[in-house]
């Protein structure tokens, strides 16, 4: 892999890691906030709260495990990273999903020194 490619991969990484991060923080989080603030006022009941809850672990877990994998499919053909191994594309696979949690728990990270 050249390193110009590798620089990519890893721009690529970070930039969608920063991305699903905020997706969570401040979409799916915020959503669940008031559904949680609804159910605590009597707003809604006990059925639809955990019916929210759940769409909300749905919407969590594509946001983690299929959002990052089609963008890096998508990425990886449209870029057309050479990575001159036999298995090119599972191990640009690979590179991502390390590079990718890495990072989505670094952000994390840096978000709770923060709060």
């Amino acid at each position: 892999m050249k390193n110009k490619e590798f620089l990519k991969l890893l721009f690529f990484s970070i930039v969608t890691a920063g991305v699903v991060k905020y997706i969570h923080l401040f979409v799916i989080w915020e959503s669940m906030e008031i559904t949680k603030d609804n159910f605590h006022k009597n707003l809604v009941n006990l059925v639809t709260y955990q019916q929210k809850a759940i769409e909300t672990l749905y919407l969590e877990a594509a946001n983690l495990f299929v959002l990052p994998y089609i963008a890096a499919i998508v990425f990886y053909f449209f870029s057309k990273i050479d990575l001159r191994p036999k298995n090119n594309f599972l191990l640009f696979i690979f590179l991502f999903t390390i590079l990718f949690f890495i990072t989505y728990i670094l952000i994390g990270y840096c978000y709770s020194l923060l709060k």
